[in-house]
């Protein structure tokens, strides 16, 4: 029998082929919500259970709608008690003011949405989620402006042929739209330098072959700070004058990351707007964080696996 769209839902979220009505499920949520007259029992309940931290931060929000303005000191109460729970666990909290009625509120502030920008920084150790996150944007109907390294790690994709540019080159524009707005060799400075020589030629002229078939500029900054003024001049003149929406980091290039030990502290997921590196050696994600702008950095893979309960490959079997 075929299911109801809310059934598929429940369905996937629970493991299980189908579910039908009056069945008892154990599903996945994607996100808990919060208001201010259910997150109070919540947090009770909770503190009284003994629990030291939630589940995950990143899938919790609290949203005070209710009693907001607070109508009297018990309501009041209530809202500081949410205040206080976000802060020591790390969760989405909006503050009275910039909020509304919570059922709408969290369509209403979707990360991205049709006709905006998003940047991307692309290393090619991770040529799958290069990609997934192409044709996210594009489902999206969101502009995707990328920036794109030929090199890679042990298991990435580097071999010469086959690294993510190339890629591009064979996908763009009758599989995937062009995303890459610029090419770098990446590794150490922006320009392979932690390679052999032969290997910086190599990574070079990959470069400079795929900048010509994508249409897009080869980079070629003279160290560190000018590969990140490169990058974030590129991403600025392909914005056009419009908000950049959203930044994804997708694997360890150096100009992305950055090279403070601030980014040992991060893990893989939305990382909030405001300023999380004020080192002379930040990359291209804390800029754009300190300019209000959300992040998404997609480098260890097995956590993401873990916390989204999706199956993971073992080599050899």
């Amino acid at each position: 029998m075929a299911m109801t769209m809310t059934e598929k839902i429940l369905a996937r979220a629970a493991g299980k082929e189908a579910v039908a009505p009056g069945d008892l499920i154990m599903a996945k949520l994607d996100l808990c919500l919060g208001n201010d007259v259910t997150s109070g029992v919540a947090i009770d309940e909770f503190e009284k259970a003994g629990f030291e931290r939630v589940f995950d931060p990143e899938r919790i929000v609290l949203i005070p709608d209710h009693f907001t303005p607070n109508k009297d000191i018990k309501s009041a109460g209530l809202v500081k008690q949410m205040r206080e729970f976000s802060k020591k666990h790390g969760l989405e909290w909006f503050e009275v003011g910039r909020v509304g009625v919570e059922h709408a509120f969290l369509p209403e502030q979707g990360l991205v949405g049709p006709g905006d920008v998003v940047a991307a920084g692309f290393s090619g150790s991770f040529p799958g989620l290069n990609l997934a996150v192409a044709l996210a944007a594009h489902a999206l109907d969101a502009e995707l402006i990328a920036i794109s390294s030929v090199t890679a790690s042990t298991w990435g994709a580097n071999q010469p042929g086959f690294t993510w540019p190339e890629m591009e080159c064979l996908l763009a524009p009758t599989i995937i739209p062009r995303a890459s707005i610029a090419v770098t060799a990446g590794g150490d400075g922006d320009i392979a330098r932690d390679l052999e020589f032969d290997g910086r030629q190599m990574a070079a002229s990959i470069r400079d072959e795929a900048a010509r078939c994508l249409g897009a500029a080869a980079f070629r900054p003279a160290d560190f700070d000018d590969a990140i003024r490169q990058r974030m001049s590129a991403y600025r003149k392909a914005a056009n004058g419009r908000p950049i929406a959203l930044y994804v980091n997708v694997g360890g290039t150096a100009a992305s990351l950055g090279e403070s030990s601030a980014v040992l502290n991060l893990k893989s997921g939305f990382i909030r707007p405001g300023p999380f590196d004020r080192s002379e050696r930040r990359g291209v994600m804390a800029r754009f964080a300190e300019q209000g702008v959300r992040v998404l950095t997609l480098l260890n893979i097995r956590d993401l696996a873990v916390r989204w309960g999706i199956p993971l490959a073992v080599a050899g079997r």
